[in-house]
């Protein structure tokens, strides 16, 4: 099949200027191929900073921006990039990445068009550098309905569950606490972020869709709003017998939540809107597995 483009990028977009002008000119300064696009998907940003893009990229022949009518979210916002992309550039490879990214490899398509060659994975992963230099972590696989099913009960403040969740709430706060908690939490069971590892739960911070994923599938699972489209990939992966490759040689660094800090102010709030957009997700994905 012949491609118009090596690669399109989906950048996702809410409320951000200068995050995501960085993102995109980290993309145009890196990347190893001249035919390549990027579309900045606006998720109806309400401090009109869409218009500001389209105004600013309205000459740049390599990158289109659009603006949604209503905040669609992740997956869905995503998946209208995803549409756009296909149809305006019809490209080899799509990739999705929030806005608060940066490229800082200049080597992706080489890398990728190798990989694709030689294993034609479905979805392909880099590894995460964060904001303080250390990696993301990798934690692997699904876990069991019945924990999932205790987490819905957790994000929603139910019972036993959901006092446990307030209870360590409250004591995160204490510093010596949120320390010792943090310290704990990162030492959790891990894979190693250096080796490479097939059929596992990727980061959505940067995912890479290549031909092999678009014979089966045509975007993420568009039940949810935020949070959980790793996992609800994985499944829709697993289900249709396509393979995912975290590649560690790929890398990216991840400036993590800019996009909620920027609409969400204080703890509490951000807190409300995670623990009810994950309670809704959770819901989504146990219905899933169910099926």
């Amino acid at each position: 099949m012949d491609f118009q483009d090596d690669i399109t990028f989906i950048v996702l977009n809410y409320n951000i200027f200068k995050e995501t002008i960085e993102c995109v000119e980290s993309i145009k300064n890196n990347i190893d191929t001249s035919k390549y696009h990027i579309i900045i998907v606006d998720n109806c940003s309400p401090n009109g900073v869409g218009h500001d893009l389209e105004e600013k990229y309205k000459d740049d022949q390599k990158v289109f921006v659009h603006i949604t009518n209503n905040n669609l979210g992740f997956a869905k916002g995503n998946n209208i990039g995803i549409e756009i992309a296909r149809k305006l550039y019809n490209p080899k490879f799509v990739c999705c990445l929030n806005n608060d990214t940066v490229f800082i490899q200049n080597n992706y398509i080489s890398i990728l068009n190798r990989l694709y060659k030689e294993h034609k994975y479905a979805v392909v992963a880099p590894k995460v550098y964060l904001r303080d230099g250390t990696v993301q972590p990798l934690y692997g696989y699904l876990k069991s309905k019945s924990y999932y099913k205790k987490e819905v009960m957790r994000s929603r403040g139910i019972g036993l569950q959901g006092l446990y969740q307030r209870f360590k709430n409250v004591l995160k706060r204490c510093s010596v606490v949120k320390y010792v908690y943090t310290y704990l939490k990162n030492k959790r069971p891990s894979l190693n972020p250096n080796c490479p590892y097939k059929n596992i739960l990727l980061h959505g911070c940067c995912l890479i869709f290549t031909p092999a994923f678009f014979e089966k599938l045509s975007g993420f699972n568009n039940k949810t709003f935020m949070y959980i489209e790793e996992e609800l990939l994985y499944v829709s992966l697993m289900r249709n017998g396509l393979e995912n490759y975290y590649c560690p040689d790929l890398v990216i660094k991840h400036l993590e939540d800019i996009s909620t800090d920027s609409i969400i102010k204080s703890n509490s709030e951000k807190q409300k809107f995670i623990h009810k957009n994950r309670a809704d997700s959770l819901k989504v994905l146990i219905n899933e597995l169910e099926s």
